[in-house]
């Protein structure tokens, strides 16, 4: 079963603004696409929640509102993208390893979310 993960407006659909998908586009994220999803404001989200997890203790197999959108994006900032990429090996990590360049667009796909104010939707 797949598991992709959209930023939106709201938690119960995709929805966001002209601004909110230009951020994304800006930012040039090169994070892992889907079946649906793989645009600047989506990744395959299968391919990162065990990392998200091992750093957060939070799920992105679940929809996040705003607010725990925040404390994810504020927990995965704890990390330099080079201690993140090192964590993506451990055994508790099935689907890495990620490179430094890839956790840091993870980091800074989730502050997109933060500084607009979206929430977080999985899909699968």
């Amino acid at each position: 079963m797949g598991l992709d993960c959209f930023a939106s407006r709201i938690i119960d659909d995709i929805e966001l603004t002209e601004e909110d998908e230009q951020a994304f586009t800006d930012a040039n994220l090169c994070l892992c696409g889907g079946f649906y999803s793989g645009g600047g404001s989506s990744f395959r989200g299968k391919v990162y929640a065990d990392l998200v997890f091992a750093a957060t203790q939070m799920s992105i197999s679940e929809s996040l509102e705003s607010e725990e959108v925040r404390t994810l994006s504020e927990r995965l900032d704890r990390y330099a993208p080079e201690q993140l990429s090192e964590l993506s090996t451990t055994p508790e990590v099935v689907s890495g390893p990620h490179s430094s360049g890839t956790c840091l667009d993870l980091q800074r796909f989730f502050r997109i979310c933060v500084k607009r104010g979206l929430c977080l939707v999985a899909w699968s």
